[in-house]
């Protein structure tokens, strides 16, 4: 019997049938030998239709299989990084703009994003400049012509959240695709070390409204303990802190590949929305405190695990599924995963634990 529910095991990984894989694994957990090449063909095969009535299922069953495969020592990176002090490379829970820019190497300025506004507008403004060049040679005129592609762009805002108008801008920007793909990566990276289950990323609004998600790109992850936490109004500070730490990865990522983040603007909104609305809530200096070392968490963690993050940006540009996104992490892990030499370290009382060296484009500092 054992062997036959083996053999019905490995066909449901091979044909992507994900819900019988995990109905199996729950059923003959230990009976049953799963590969790291078929955990990460099971996670490649999570759906991503993010309806509200399949969520929750979804949820369920990716949970089950990170957590199944961590078990196993599968996933040896997942939930690698507890966000707690023992653990977390920087250990100061104060951070002023004077002690994150010595240990970044980055200016403040290079850490605060320009805004998405200003990119579309920009974006608006080049389309509006063309269509007048043009209609004034083909002698109509513009602004007859002008009006009637404000109002389409408006129905792009409203209807496919900017899909249309970010398709321009892409063509127009080839290089917008690879900050996209930069930022994501962050929060992918970050949230994976720190145990946050991640379904999927879109890279493109087009890519989020196909799966019924009214947005841009974005990465697609959540925290079980958080969510239930926040169910009860009992909030742990650890899971502030990893929260915080993930939305503010995509701005670290951004600073540290290209000096400056442009995107990240709505992840700010984001963290202070869910500080403020916290029992009690925090006040602004607490929040831009948080801000701050949450950022710094993030390209001190990016750093040490930069290898990692470089192979999995390049397999999200070219359109990996999930599993072999998470394969790109793993296999370029070190043996010894920084967290625990970090906690090995401090608790020998070595004054160099969590010490690391941050690489962006303005060059190499230790922090």
């Amino acid at each position: 019997e054992g062997s036959a529910r083996q053999g019905e095991f490995d066909a449901a990984v091979k044909e992507g049938h994900v819900k019988e894989c995990v109905a199996l694994l729950r059923a003959e957990e230990e009976a049953l030998d799963v590969s790291k090449e078929q955990a990460y063909q099971m996670l490649s095969s999570i759906p991503l239709e993010l309806s509200v009535e399949n969520e929750q299922q979804q949820q369920v069953i990716t949970s089950f299989l990170y957590s199944a495969f961590r078990k196993r020592g599968l996933l040896r990176g997942f939930g690698c990084m507890p966000a707690t002090p023992e653990y977390l490379p920087c250990e100061t829970k104060e951070i002023d703009v004077a002690a994150l820019e010595k240990t970044t190497g980055l200016e403040l300025q290079a850490l605060t994003p320009r805004g998405s506004q200003f990119t579309w507008q920009a974006a608006g403004l080049a389309v509006c400049a063309t269509e007048y060049l043009v209609s004034q040679q083909l002698g109509l005129d513009p602004m007859m012509v002008i009006p009637l592609t404000a109002a389409a762009f408006l129905a792009d805002r409203l209807l496919v959240s900017g899909a249309v108008l970010e398709s321009i801008y892409r063509f127009l920007f080839p290089q917008y695709k690879q900050k996209v793909v930069q930022h994501e990566a962050g929060h992918f990276l970050i949230a994976y070390l720190l145990g946050c289950p991640i379904q999927g990323f879109f890279l493109s609004a087009w890519d989020a409204s196909a799966a019924g998600l009214q947005g841009q790109a974005g990465t697609i992850f959540f925290d079980n303990d958080l969510s239930s936490q926040m169910g009860n109004n009992k909030v742990t500070r650890t899971s502030i802190d990893r929260y915080s730490i993930v939305v503010m990865a995509g701005i670290a990522a951004e600073a540290v590949v290209y000096d400056q983040a442009e995107g990240g603007a709505s992840d700010e909104e984001v963290l202070v929305s869910f500080l403020v609305g916290l029992i009690p809530p925090w006040d602004e200096k607490r929040v831009l405190n948080q801000a701050r070392w949450a950022v710094l968490q993030s390209i001190l963690m990016m750093s040490q695990h930069r290898e990692s993050y470089d192979r999995l940006a390049k397999a999200m540009e070219e359109g990996k599924p999930l599993g072999e996104c998470v394969m790109a992490i793993e296999d370029a892990l070190p043996q010894a995963l920084p967290a625990t030499v970090t906690a090995e370290a401090r608790a020998r009382g070595d004054p160099n634990a969590g010490v690391v060296t941050v690489t962006s484009a303005k060059g190499s500092v230790k922090g």
